[in-house]
């Protein structure tokens, strides 16, 4: 059976007869959705499924970026932006469709989606096979311990903004020792009310940083199991704080 396009993953389950396949497909560019075909590849039915984070949103096709080692990384361009403000961010699985990509954008950042470790790598790639993004504004956004391994950037990269969701409670003594004490970009921390918070959870070199904090109090747990509702509500908190730091 003939494979979706480039970067889409699939899990499949056939019938007893070996005669249809059920597939779940979903690629940087396309949420996840449920396909189900018979063996000659002819489609017979296909789910529709939007987040609701994403309404009305203009969804952009990502751009393969080529990075030794060959990790995943794509680059989501703004439609007609000749100088684009870029946004590292690390992603687990950047192989699939990511929403909060889209919706950043959506808003007129340009979006590097990489693991936290090849960030630093799918920069780069991302300056030179894409020239009209400004090297000098950048943002970086990272979840949990990415978000640790993802620090050093804010100063490889000069980064002016990062966000950072569901931190863990202590930063690895090797990322501490690559801040910068007093320096550093503007930093929003977003967290569930059973989560760590406040500047003490940071490297001391984030100790003077523009530190904002921002709690929901409603949700627990990392932010994959928060409700759509909820996810909407950070994402778009989100996205204004980007915006306007990175964006004026």
């Amino acid at each position: 059976m003939r494979l979706p396009a480039e970067g889409s993953t699939v899990r499949f389950a056939l019938d007893e007869a070996c005669s249809l396949a059920a597939l779940v497909v979903e690629g940087p560019g396309e949420p996840a959705h449920f396909e189900l075909r018979d063996l000659s590849g002819r489609l017979r039915l296909r789910s529709r499924h939007e987040d609701p984070a994403l309404a009305g949103v203009r969804r952009t096709t990502p751009q393969r970026l080529r990075i030794p080692g060959g990790a995943p990384a794509w680059a989501y361009l703004p439609p007609g932006r000749v100088r684009a403000t870029a946004v590292l961010l690390a992603s687990d699985a950047p192989c699939g469709f990511c929403a909060q990509a889209q919706a950043i954008c959506a808003a007129g950042l340009a979006v590097i989606a990489a693991p936290a470790g090849a960030l630093p790598d799918a920069y780069r790639a991302a300056l030179a096979q894409h020239p009209g993004l400004d090297p000098q504004r950048f943002g970086v956004v990272a979840e949990g311990r990415d978000a640790w391994s993802a620090l050093p950037l804010l100063w490889d990269t000069r980064a002016l903004a990062a966000v950072f969701t569901s931190v863990p409670s202590a930063p690895d003594s090797a990322v501490s020792a690559r801040t910068h004490p007093g320096t550093g970009p503007a930093v929003l921390l977003l967290a569930g009310a059973d989560a760590p918070t406040g500047p003490d959870v940071l490297p001391e070199g984030l100790a003077h940083a523009a530190l904002e904090l921002r709690v929901f109090p409603e949700e627990r747990g990392p932010v994959r199991d928060w409700r759509s509702a909820a996810q909407s509500a950070r994402l778009a908190l989100e996205l204004d704080w980007l915006v306007r730091y990175l964006a004026q």
